[in-house]
């Protein structure tokens, strides 16, 4: 069967990981369906794809999790109770590690370049005061 794609459902199949778009997609994908596309939908299409948000959308990588079932549903209760995707969830989560990371990629550098008499003879005056 012969189809015309809109621009907004390519796009939204392309922006979401499900919903009615993506099952269109899937259709074509198992030779349905046949989009078919005009110039001024190809040109329409391309125009929107160089959005501004769209190009920040495309910046975003994918990462896929093994976790237990039990732990996705908890994650899953949290995410909602804060009225939040689990992609921003697991955005948030990251900022967390990374923050944590940096602050120990800084710390080891500070002591490898640090002088230990002068660090002992610091904590030697802490201690008698």
């Amino acid at each position: 069967m012969n189809v015309i794609v809109d621009t907004n459902v390519w796009i939204s199949a392309f922006i979401g990981k499900d919903g009615a778009s993506h099952e269109v997609i899937r259709w074509a994908l198992l030779d349905k369906i046949t989009p078919q596309i005009s110039t001024t939908l190809f040109l329409e299409y391309e125009d929107v794809m160089k959005r501004e948000k769209i190009q920040i959308i495309k910046r975003y990588k994918k990462l896929t999790l093994r976790i237990p079932d039990s732990k996705y549903e908890r994650l899953k209760s949290y995410a909602k109770s804060k009225e939040i995707s689990l992609n921003k969830l697991f955005d948030e989560l990251a900022t967390i590690a990374l923050t944590q990371y940096d602050a120990k990629t800084r710390f080891d550098v500070m002591v490898s370049k640090a002088n230990r008499a002068r660090g002992l003879e610091l904590l030697k005056k802490l201690d008698n005061a």
